[in-house]
């Protein structure tokens, strides 16, 4: 009866010793370069995190990582290999969900240093969740010291890609957290993006950056949109101007993006001139996609002027070179938006003479746009730009006045919806003394009227009258006349 019993015995002892030796460790060299790799992750993630957002981060930092290095091994899991190998360096302890476990670093004081550095920026329930929650937690900025850290052998530096559609995110917080894996393995130089990469996901983080109502937030927004303004600053050369002009305006409320404009603004001074002196060659010397009307557009040349003008930025260099690149642009070029983009970043830059060359220039192509290309934006904010070099007279001023009265008319008394451009469009038209020709659609004095009216029509809405939507001040006809009412 015993026979049996011993016999079974020694057969399950056997077994266990050939697992034993089938399920081994693994090689040394694996082992140190994968607790390496897991240490610095931690110390990334603030010295502390959970296993699941842990395996979140270790799939973003190391994307081709081959796990099956363990295949075979005694080594089943993260958490099995951390409690075997990196006793020294991590400890490894369980938390209220039983599957989950805490990794964090064995060194107390640099524990708490690394969480003190980050906490305020990051540790949020509004952005990234609770312990065990779905989003990985990671650092927005890593502190200078930690920067670099483990063998640099062991880390190999793969491409991340960003989000598909990220202009379908209409929540900054989801936005975020799909950004995040992207910004830890950039900060922890494991991976790399383009600059175009980098500005398009400063631009839709701007776009969004309205959400971010309180302080944390806006701290949180700050430190990762700097991740991804680094990488385009350090990769400017690559950079188109549309890209240029895109990157600045996401930037421009930025107090501390002085090297971003700065390395911007050398990047486009050198494209001006190569494209200008392109301009100078023969037809058949010039390379493809040279010329000044290819390198540059009117739009991206509002923007930017626009973006160092909202900076208190007086770059007059970059001014002169965009100031000639809209005299070297063709005509048809431009629209409304545009002409009045450019005049408005030109007269907000703190330059004095203004350029006068320019605005001459700009009132030409004004004055040969149709009026339906105008919208009662670009209106209001060429009044306001001539206004401010006091230029906003003659031609251009009776145009202006014109097309203020053409819209009111149209769109009644919602054309204009900004009480401050109404209001500095009424001082703008009313500090001019130049006199325009009654001409089919009235003056500059009509259309301080009308503006006014519209404001008041906004302000406490009235049924309309008999005789016409403005008929109270100016009546009779379509919108009366001053005379008349």
């Amino acid at each position: 009866r015993r026979l049996p019993l011993a016999l079974t015995t020694l057969h399950s002892a056997t077994m266990q010793t050939d697992k034993k030796k089938k399920w081994g460790d693994p090689p040394q060299a694996i082992v140190d370069d994968a607790v390496d790799r897991a240490v610095t992750l931690v110390r990334a993630c603030g010295g502390s995190m959970d296993s699941l957002a842990f395996g979140a981060a270790w799939k973003a930092a190391y994307p081709t990582y081959d796990r099956n290095v363990f295949k075979g091994t005694s080594v089943t899991s993260f958490t099995k290999l951390l409690q075997k190998y990196a006793q020294e360096e991590l400890l490894v302890e369980t938390t209220s969900k039983k599957e989950v476990m805490l990794y964090k670093l064995k060194d107390e004081q640099e524990r708490e240093m690394l969480e003190q550095s980050i906490q305020a920026t990051m540790r949020t329930m509004e952005f990234l969740g609770e312990i065990g929650g779905g989003a990985p937690s990671g650092p927005w900025s890593l502190p200078q010291q930690l920067r670099k850290i483990g063998p640099p052998q062991t880390i190999q530096k793969d491409r991340s890609a960003l989000p598909p559609d990220m202009a379908k995110y209409t929540k900054l917080r989801s936005l975020v957290d799909a950004l995040e894996p992207i910004v830890i393995a950039v900060e922890m130089e494991v991976s790399s993006i383009s600059a175009k990469e980098a500005v398009t996901a400063l631009h839709h983080l701007r776009r969004l950056s309205w959400q971010a109502q309180y302080q944390v937030q806006r701290n949180q927004l700050d430190s990762i949109m700097k991740v991804f303004a680094g990488e385009a600053t350090a990769k400017m050369g690559n950079l188109g101007t549309k890209s240029i002009a895109l990157l600045l305006s996401a930037l421009s409320n930025k107090e501390s993006s002085e090297v971003v404009f700065n390395a911007a603004s050398e990047r486009l001074q050198q494209l001006a001139a190569d494209a200008l002196a392109s301009d100078a060659l023969p037809a058949d010397e010039q390379a493809a996609g040279s010329t000044v009307d290819e390198v540059f557009s009117p739009q991206a040349v509002a923007v930017i002027v626009n973006s160092y003008a909202k900076t208190k930025r007086r770059d007059e260099q970059l001014l002169r070179a965009m100031s000639s690149v809209v005299l070297a642009l063709p005509l048809t070029n431009f629209d409304a938006q545009a002409v009045a983009g450019i005049a408005n970043g030109f007269a907000s830059a703190d330059v004095r003479p203004h350029d006068k060359k320019l605005f001459e220039r700009l009132s030409t192509i004004a004055r040969q746009l149709a009026p339906a290309g105008w919208t009662p934006y670009a209106v209001g904010l060429a009044v306001v730009a001539y206004d401010k070099i006091g230029a906003l007279e003659g031609d251009m001023r009776c145009r202006l006045s014109q097309l203020t009265i053409a819209m009111l008319d149209k769109q009644e008394s919602m054309a204009f919806t900004d009480p401050n451009l109404m209001a500095d469009m009424i001082a703008a038209f009313a500090r001019s003394d130049c006199v325009c020709p009654e001409g089919p659609l009235g003056t500059p004095q009509s259309a301080i009227m009308d503006l006014c009216e519209s404001m008041v029509a906004q302000i406490a809405p009235t049924p309309p009258k008999k005789g016409g939507r403005l008929g109270s001040m100016r009546g009779g006809g379509r919108l009366g006349s001053m005379k008349g009412g």
